[in-house]
């Protein structure tokens, strides 16, 4: 994954690169659908919803929404659950399989190769280290995006509140415009602003 010209996009049960000429190769996973870890096309996925890349090693996570998974695809091609269990609901924190997510989608990496997961069905933001620990942001969210910027604030596009919101280096979470949602009466910076269910890949 080092280096990656182009986008990576989670389809038919597998993850494929599509480079800025349009030629796709798939970096993991098989067409039926399954949970099995392994090397490039004997993985299985089933219905990965979100990726994304750590810059600083390479490392590719896939949100493996109907298994109830965070996988991590190495350069190799190894794919491996790192949190979470196959078909397990929940919103249990924890660490590996003892965590628990419900329908896992969109997501992006955070500091120290942390990644922030939207746990959609469960309408939460969930943090996983790179050792499997998984830990929930505060308060409800339905996430419908996220990004974070270089000084560490996370982004999350309020899909129910109609909201743009953010989360500070304290965990402090606020509202940065939109004015439409349930709970938002805390320092609108933006409050003549509306949307209508914001939502994206990465904000």
């Amino acid at each position: 994954m080092d280096g990656i010209d182009g986008g990576i996009t989670p389809a038919n049960n597998n993850v494929r690169k599509i480079t800025p000429a349009g030629v796709v190769t798939t970096l993991a996973g098989l067409a039926p659908q399954g949970s099995d870890d392994a090397v490039g096309n004997q993985a299985q996925f089933y219905h990965p919803r979100g990726v994304a890349v750590d810059p600083a090693s390479g490392l590719l996570y896939v949100a493996d929404a109907s298994n109830n998974t965070i996988r991590r695809i190495k350069r190799s091609g190894l794919v491996r659950t790192i949190a979470g269990k196959v078909r397990a609901e929940g919103d249990k924190d924890g660490k590996r399989n003892h965590a628990r997510f419900n329908f896992p989608g969109i997501m992006t990496v955070h500091l120290e190769g942390n990644v922030l997961v939207c746990d959609v069905l469960n309408d939460l933001v969930r943090k996983v280290t790179p050792d499997g620990v998984v830990t929930t942001l505060p308060e409800d969210i339905n996430c419908g995006g996220l990004a974070v910027d270089s000084a560490g604030t996370i982004w999350i596009a309020n899909f129910g509140g109609n909201t743009i919101d953010f989360i500070d280096g304290a965990g402090h979470l606020d509202c940065f415009c939109g004015q439409n949602g349930p709970n938002r009466q805390r320092g609108w910076r933006r409050h003549r602003s509306t949307w209508q269910r914001p939502v994206r890949d990465r904000l």
